[in-house]
């Protein structure tokens, strides 16, 4: 994020990153039955297993760490309920 914070007001993707973030969430709200709670807390547990992934680079730990997520958001029925 801080590539597009630099690059100045006029080139920030506020509105594209809005959309994203809601197709996400509709999509996460249809198989949750509406929860929004659950949509919010899945949609972060991704974006912070993506980012943290990112910051170790293309190792077996970053694997690992996106593994675990996946399995867990599956295990918890952090959206089906």
């Amino acid at each position: 994020m801080g590539v597009v914070y630099r690059a100045g007001r006029r080139r920030r993707p506020g509105g594209i990153w809005r959309a994203q973030v809601e197709r996400y969430s509709g999509h996460l709200r249809t198989i949750s039955g509406g929860d929004d709670a659950k949509v919010l807390v899945t949609l972060s547990t991704i974006a912070g297993a993506l980012v943290i992934a990112r910051g170790l680079g293309p190792t077996e730990r970053s694997d690992e760490l996106l593994s675990a997520v996946r399995d867990a958001i599956r295990e918890r029925r952090s959206v089906a309920g």
